[in-house]
């Protein structure tokens, strides 16, 4: 069984509150760059994730076990949901990088045959035979 018991002072509550609005504006204008749009269009779930670790940092002024219960229930809770969006954009990836890969290839090889291409194999100058310069 866990038990802890939390008091706060009001002073101490309001202090790390107006902390923690100072350090969400400052994270959402970092957020607000190129970078941050490119991340947020990206990954948007490390941009939540950024959120709640600062969440829970300046709720551990408040209270340091309440802060740490809140932030494992939240991981255990998000996990499943970032493991989810990585897998889709690392498929997304393959299916992209995959298509650009088989289309270089097709448009690479269009009506040209290996022993008319000519190469540095050996033999021939590398225009193929009745090409510029053969």
């Amino acid at each position: 069984m866990i038990e802890f018991t939390v008091r706060i002072h009001w002073g101490l509550l309001v202090l790390a509150g107006l902390l923690g609005t100072v350090l969400a504006s400052l994270y959402a204008v970092a957020l607000s760059t190129e970078w941050g749009r490119r991340v947020c269009e990206r990954r948007t779930h490390w941009t939540v994730i950024g959120g709640h670790v600062l969440m829970a940092l300046t709720m551990g002024f408040v209270s340091a076990p309440m802060a740490g219960l809140w932030l494992l229930w939240s991981a255990l809770h998000g996990l499943p949901l970032v493991i989810r969006s990585e897998v889709m954009h690392w498929r997304e990836e393959e299916r992209v990088w995959g298509g650009f890969g088989a289309a270089l290839r097709a448009f690479g090889g269009m009506g040209v045959r290996d022993e008319d291409a000519g190469s540095d194999r050996g033999g021939g100058n590398g225009h193929g035979p009745g090409g510029a310069g053969g």
